[in-house]
């Protein structure tokens, strides 16, 4: 089972622990804001208030979450992304409150 330790919102670390050796592993955790066009993400946390956390998981912003920076505008607000099978907008603001992993894809 995995432990996990959010610290700030900018370039913060999750340690994990390895089910299979109990090694730990550090895995950077990011705003989705500062993922650019392309970029793939998992949803770690979301950390807003109550009204606006509640929106977000409505939205299938939920934790395991794959989410992909498709564009963004050109000035960078709003971004574009695809969650779930559909493009969602959201403005930096919002999307500074969710804590994804970058993921390969």
């Amino acid at each position: 089972m995995a432990q996990q330790t959010l610290k700030g919102t900018k370039n913060s670390q999750v340690v994990e622990k390895s089910s299979s050796n109990g090694e730990k592993k550090n895995r950077p955790i990011t705003p989705l804001s500062e993922l650019k066009p392309g970029e793939w993400g998992e949803v770690v946390a979301i950390k807003a208030n109550l009204e606006l956390k509640s929106r977000l998981l409505s939205m299938g912003l939920t934790s395991g979450t794959e989410v992909k920076v498709d564009k963004t505008a050109p000035l960078g607000d709003p971004m574009d992304i695809l969650v779930r099978g559909y493009h969602l907008s959201l403005r930096i603001e919002e999307a500074e409150k969710i804590c994804v992993k970058r993921i390969k894809k």
